[in-house]
């Protein structure tokens, strides 16, 4: 047998294999939900629970953008998410395309979030970004709503604590 067969499973893949299958699972995910976009608006709801397919970026995005307005968050739209939510929702309005591209914009967000979290899950003494990356619940969960970005915000939280916590 070959010496490289001897090497532990971890030791012969690359270092980013976890964001590439983490962005394996995005795409797919994307591939998925996408299709929710066809029906936007009033439809939208129970052709995305028939199909197993609900996003609340469209949905969100129906009630609010596309039919042509672009309401501020909070001002001229009472939104339930947190400001800075608010303000990637809104700003997902301005992307071309209809209600695919409204949701593309949002999903590649979403995406950056959670390829950053698999990063900081990295450099998060004994964490393992492998079991984050690895999940198959990224294809339903990732596009489902925008906990994407909290989750990031929260493991730089806690790397930043944790790196503080070090240097005191």
């Amino acid at each position: 047998l070959h010496f490289r067969a001897w090497l532990p499973l971890r030791a012969r893949l690359p270092v980013s294999w976890p964001h590439a299958l983490a962005g394996i699972w995005l795409l797919l995910g994307w591939a998925w939900l996408v299709r929710g976009a066809a029906h936007a608006g009033v439809p939208y709801r129970p052709w995305a629970f028939d199909h197993w397919a609900y996003s609340d970026l469209l949905a969100m995005g129906g009630d609010r953008y596309f039919h042509g307005g672009r309401p501020l968050p909070y001002l001229e739209d009472a939104i339930e998410y947190p400001p800075l939510l608010g303000l990637v929702i809104w700003g997902a309005s301005f992307a071309p395309g209809g209600p695919a591209g409204y949701f593309t914009a949002g999903y590649l967000f979403l995406s950056a979030a959670c390829l950053a979290s698999v990063s900081l899950l990295g450099r998060i003494p004994g964490a393992d970004p492998r079991w984050y990356a690895a999940t198959p619940a990224l294809v339903v969960l990732a596009g489902l709503n925008w906990d994407q970005l909290p989750i990031a915000l929260l493991l730089a939280a806690l790397l930043l604590h944790l790196r503080g916590g070090q240097a005191g």
